[in-house]
């Protein structure tokens, strides 16, 4: 994917600019094709690629500072802008998050009426009884146009030890802090249901 260059990239990036990540995109894509063939099979092999690692972050490095050079100055004005507008705006949206709760909670209790109303009528008719409060009559309200009622379901845990496996997911971030302390060790505590493997993975200095 070559450098697309937009209405707003014409104005904030000078023509020499421009020149100048073009043939950078070309010594980019010519290191990737580079690197992709080149063989990681002995010793020499790695030290060579170890310098090619470094050029690389340093041309990012470079690429980097330029991209920011031109970003930072509109981040401060969008920042700058976004303080103007965002005092009024938090306000809007907390009126509109005022009302959809009341609605909601209305609507919400409306449906619970309406569900309890169907199970007594269920209840009336299994015992041959006149049926209670009209069911029909407690239907959702009528909204304005632009806005609807949508049912869902939502949950809550009861009994975390009842729920089923495939509801449930492993946590990262416990797996990671229980391994931290144990980056020097030849072992870690062994876990039910894990496998551990020890590693090595190339961290770039600097």
């Amino acid at each position: 994917m070559k450098p697309t260059e937009s209405q707003l990239t014409a104005l904030l990036i000078t023509s020499e600019g421009k020149n100048q990540i073009q043939v950078a995109f070309q010594e980019a894509s010519d290191t990737l094709q580079g690197v992709q063939s080149f063989p990681c099979e002995v010793d020499s092999d790695v030290a060579d690629l170890s310098e090619i690692l470094g050029v690389v972050r340093a041309r990012l490095k470079e690429l980097e500072e330029d991209r920011t050079s031109i970003t930072k100055p509109l981040n401060a004005a969008k920042r700058a802008v976004d303080a103007f507008f965002n005092p009024t705006i938090k306000l809007l949206e907390k009126a509109e998050e005022t009302i959809r709760q009341k609605i909601n909670t209305f609507a919400s209790t409306r449906e619970q009426a309406r569900q309890k109303a169907l199970a007594e009528a269920r209840e009336a008719a299994r015992l041959a009884l006149p049926p209670p409060v009209p069911v029909l009559a407690l239907e959702p309200p009528p909204v304005p146009s632009g806005i609807y009622f949508k049912p869902v379901w939502t949950w809550a845990v009861a009994d975390i030890h009842q729920v089923p496996r495939e509801f449930l997911m492993v946590n990262p971030m416990a797996v990671e802090a229980l391994l931290a302390p144990f980056k020097d060790s030849e072992q870690v505590p062994q876990v039910p249901g894990f496998t551990f493997t020890r590693e090595q993975r190339l961290v770039p200095k600097g």
